[in-house]
């Protein structure tokens, strides 16, 4: 089949004769069809130019497309065999990445206060190490329960406590006190220093800093700037940074399934495409054998390591496994295309890439099961497909303007 790169020189030789054979005309038509058709020419040397960036591309014959191996390189585009694999039953869910229970410590505050974080951009996802300060609670300006005030105080009491039991110790040695008098001012003092102690850890000019106790994760800020807080209410939360749940809420239709499930896979808006819990390290914690009364959904529960991308209050888009069987054609979930409802991939041979419709039966997110559409054996593109379409579209479009421009 000719090209259009290999047309245009007969049809633009065909359109010049037209357009320059009439000499009977008068000299003023002449004029005027020579100079019609050197712009006819410059125009289809346009289209000519054009149709030439997508030659290498074009549709030679129906439905195949044909590529160099240096383009498809450079395009990122690869194919490996189709391969028959057993295949999971797969079950949709919706569900949540949550903080494993044991792993989690709830900060509380020390003394009534208001919140300041100091510049620090502490937000639900932030990785901390122990010890780092997350924000502090100020009692500057308040007349009551001055933090400032009750450090002064204890400072003065313990000072008190020291000098009376060094005293103490000294009268002794001279007998003048008793072995109880000296043990009771000895406990004074030890106590005295145990609070003062107390109160000066993570206290600072501005406050009171309070610190992660463990290292982690932020999971729940409970507190924003400015805020005035109560002894014993919760500031901060804080998960290991370890393991994390992924919590599968599954419809009642398929809880007779749940036992078989083994793996799953997942994505979040952060982590992209799909992973999968079994290649992660992670395993199925346990399922529920009852429909929950406030969400009506059945939950099962993953754990797996803990990601930066798996933050916990995360949502994520599930398949879970169940089983294994069939012995059908399975290929890589990227090489499946779609266009209106028709689903379709590229079979490369020694012609190029040829567009396939294909039917398939399950997609676990990672994988699709084919079939029918691709045989055994055939070289299929796993890697790329997404660029070859657009190639075959920009190659059609391409070939029908170049076409269009060639009409008279």
């Amino acid at each position: 089949m000719y090209t259009i790169k290999r047309l245009f020189p007969l049809l633009a030789a065909v359109l010049l004769a037209a357009c320059g054979g009439n000499t009977a005309q008068e000299t003023h038509e002449e004029h005027d069809h020579s100079l019609h058709a050197t712009e006819s020419e410059e125009h289809h040397e346009a289209h000519a130019d054009e149709a030439e960036e997508h030659a290498e591309a074009h549709e030679h014959e129906e439905g195949i497309i044909e590529l160099t191996p240096e383009k498809a390189q450079e395009a990122g585009i690869t194919a490996a065999p189709a391969q028959t694999a057993p295949f999971a039953n797969v079950i949709p869910a919706l569900g949540e990445i949550l903080p494993m229970q044991g792993d989690i410590v709830t900060v509380t505050a020390k003394n009534e206060g208001f919140i300041r974080f100091g510049g620090r951009d502490i937000v639900s996802g932030t990785a901390v190490s122990a010890g780092a300060g997350i924000l502090t609670v100020t009692t500057q300006g308040m007349t009551q329960n001055n933090y400032s005030e009750t450090v002064a105080q204890a400072e003065i009491a313990f000072g008190n406590a020291r000098d009376l039991y060094e005293r103490n110790r000294s009268l002794y040695e001279d007998k003048l006190v008793t072995a109880t008098e000296l043990e009771a001012s000895e406990a004074a003092y030890k106590a005295a220093q145990l609070r003062l102690n107390n109160l000066r850890q993570g206290y600072e000019r501005e406050g009171l800093r309070v610190a992660s106790p463990i290292s982690g994760y932020v999971t729940d800020i409970n507190v924003q700037e400015g805020d005035f807080v109560q002894l014993g209410q919760p500031l901060f939360t804080v998960a290991k940074n370890r393991n994390v749940m992924l919590r599968a809420d599954v419809s009642p239709e398929y809880i007779a399934q749940l036992p078989a499930v083994f793996s799953a896979n997942f994505r979040t808006s952060a982590s992209g495409g799909y992973h999968s819990v079994r290649e992660l390290g992670g395993k199925v914690s346990s399922y529920g054998r009852d429909v929950n009364p406030e969400t009506l959904l059945v939950p099962v529960f993953f754990s797996l390591p803990y990601r930066s991308d798996f933050a916990p209050g995360s949502y994520a888009e599930i398949k879970l496994l169940a089983d294994e069987g069939g012995n059908h054609v399975v290929l890589p979930a990227e090489a499946l295309m779609e266009d209106f409802g028709v689903y379709f991939v590229y079979v490369k041979d020694e012609h190029g890439y040829e567009r396939r419709d294909v039917k398939v039966s399950g997609n676990d997110g990672l994988r699709v099961e084919i079939l029918s559409g691709v045989r055994p054996g055939e070289e299929v593109v796993v890697t790329g497909a997404a660029r070859l379409k657009l190639i075959e579209r920009l190659g059609s479009l391409g070939a029908e303007a170049a076409h269009a421009g060639h009409k008279h």
